[in-house]
């Protein structure tokens, strides 16, 4: 593995990660949902682990990178918005896939990541990038059809300016706080599985992801959570058509359910669903092999 830094132009250092053949003829380039960070793409990485030396296409190299305030890259001086996040991405790639052919592949955030690329930067689409994975996503309509509307949600939504004024001053306080609350207790470990996961998920896996959650700081968590409800690119994917797309859904998917993946389908032309079952938001952790599937079936396509 080999571990490389992009610098934005705002000032941010995106931690990043590449795996596989790096001579490969194709590239396929992970962005991770919020909260995680680009460790929760490794599941998946190893069920495509044979594309690293395939002849038939020439190998694959993986690139995945910790989105802007999550895992080991920083923030930026611009405010956050999905729209800084699409540039990023535009970053990453003019840094460490500057040539096609490019597979992206994005979960929850990190699919309106690729979303918002697509709107700013349409031009790569169908040169650069040859194929797109949306994996338990959104394209808009969060903020009016969330699932979660008890006085949490409402808290959280309307409330996040002093929620972040607390969270800047006084970080590490809130950060230990939070640990009254951990994931790692028993109660909220199975409030986060009920809500996160499908019916039987492994155990192992909640643990893992839940660590992941709790090792975002709270800053993090409250800046970004009302953007992403504002998030809205209905109609803006054209872009997209350009490109075989699959979208990829757990049926019990609690945070972006399957009419958002089948509303971005139905907008795009080139787009196949698939609803898995028995899975719930974090079917990348649940099911990686149900992801591994579209991408490596693109990266055959593209070869």
């Amino acid at each position: 593995m080999r571990v490389r830094t992009v610098s934005t132009d705002d000032g941010a250092r995106l931690h990043a990660d590449i795996t596989g053949d790096p001579d490969g003829a194709v590239t396929v380039v992970l962005a991770h949902g919020w909260t995680l960070r680009a460790q929760s793409w490794t599941p998946v990485l190893r069920a495509l682990r044979p594309l690293a030396h395939d002849a038939e296409v020439g190998g694959t190299r993986f690139v995945r990178y910790d989105q802007r305030c999550h895992g080991q890259s920083t923030w930026g001086t611009d405010p956050v918005t999905v729209a800084r996040l699409g540039e990023d991405l535009f970053q990453v790639l003019r840094a460490l896939a500057p040539t096609g052919p490019v597979v992206l592949a994005g979960m929850s955030m990190g699919g309106m990541t690729i979303m918002s690329l697509a709107g700013s930067h349409p031009e790569i689409f169908g040169d650069l990038v040859t194929g797109v994975v949306l994996v338990s996503t959104a394209a808009g309509g969060l903020a009016e059809r969330h699932p979660r509307r008890g006085p949490i949600a409402h808290f959280v939504r309307n409330v996040p300016a002093p929620l972040v004024a607390v969270g800047q001053r006084y970080p590490r306080g809130v950060d230990r706080a939070r640990r009254i609350f951990s994931l790692r207790h028993k109660p909220m470990l199975r409030r986060f599985e009920r809500v996160g996961f499908g019916p039987e998920p492994a155990p192992q896996v909640v643990r893992a992801t839940a660590a992941m959650i709790e090792a975002t700081p709270f800053r993090t968590i409250v800046e970004f959570y009302p953007v992403l409800l504002r998030h809205d690119m209905r109609t803006q994917l054209n872009a997209l058509a350009r490109v075989p797309v699959s979208v990829v859904v757990g049926r019990n998917d609690q945070l972006t359910p399957v009419r958002h993946s089948r509303e971005i389908a139905e907008a795009i032309p080139s787009a196949t669903l698939h609803v898995e079952p028995d899975t719930g938001h974090m079917l990348l952790m649940e099911r990686p092999h149900v992801v591994a599937a579209p991408i490596r079936k693109m990266v055959h396509a593209t070869a």
